[in-house]
C-alpha cells in the first residue's frame, strides 16, 4: 500500500511541471487535494497547505506561478520523504482496515459491506471541493438526519446528473464490495 501512495505522490510531483497559470494550478490543486484526502483525511495539514497555494497575477504581466510550482513540488517531496521515513499516516491505515457493517437478515445470513470501499468510490467520482461540500453537510450537527439527506441529494444533483448515477453504478458493480 505504501508503494502505491508514494507512486501517486511522485506522479503528483511530476505534474507540478505543467503548472503555468491559475487554471493549471487549480487543476493540480484539485487532483492533489483528492490524493491528500485519501492519504491524510479531511482537514489535514497537507490539505490546508495545498489550499493555500494561490495564484497571484503580477504587475506588467508577471505572476507568482513559478513560486507556486516550486512550493507545490517541495510540499509533495516532503510528504514522500515523511512516508518513506515514518510509514503511512494512521488515518490511512485505519481506513484500509475497513469499517464493516454486519447486516443480519431473518434467515441469519450475514453480508459484510466494506465502507472504506464505498468511501473510496465516492472520492474517485468527486473533486476535492465537491467532497468538502458533502462533508460539511454530513458534519453539520444542527441539521437533522432527514434534512441532511435532502441537502446531500440536492448537492449531488448540483454536481451534475451523472455524478450520483456513476457513484451508485460503481458501488453496485464493484466485486470487492461484498466479502
Amino acid at each position: 500500500m505504501e508503494e502505491k501512495v508514494i507512486e501517486a505522490l511522485i506522479e503528483l510531483k511530476s505534474e507540478t511541471q505543467a503548472i503555468r497559470d491559475s487554471y493549471t494550478l487549480t487543476d493540480w490543486k484539485n487532483k492533489a487535494t483528492n490524493v491528500i484526502i485519501r492519504i491524510y483525511g479531511h482537514d489535514s495539514p497537507p490539505e490546508k497547505q495545498i489550499e493555500n497555494l494561490r495564484y497571484l497575477p503580477g504587475f506588467s504581466g508577471g505572476s507568482n506561478v513559478n513560486e507556486r510550482k516550486k512550493q507545490a513540488s517541495q510540499l509533495i517531496d516532503g510528504l514522500i520523504k515523511e512516508i518513506e521515513r515514518f510509514g503511512l499516516p494512521s488515518q490511512l491505515k485505519k481506513e484500509k482496515e475497513g469499517l464493516h457493517i454486519n447486516i443480519t437478515q431473518t434467515s441469519n445470513q450475514q453480508t459484510k459491506i466494506n465502507l472504506s470501499l464505498i468511501i473510496e468510490i465516492i472520492q474517485d467520482e468527486l473533486k476535492g471541493a465537491q467532497l468538502k461540500a458533502l462533508q460539511e453537510i454530513i458534519e453539520d450537527k444542527e441539521v437533522e438526519a432527514e434534512e441532511k439527506k435532502v441537502r446531500i441529494i440536492e448537492k449531488l444533483k448540483s454536481f451534475g446528473s451523472d455524478i450520483a448515477s456513476n457513484i451508485v453504478a460503481s458501488i453496485l458493480t464493484n466485486p470487492a464490495l461484498f466479502g
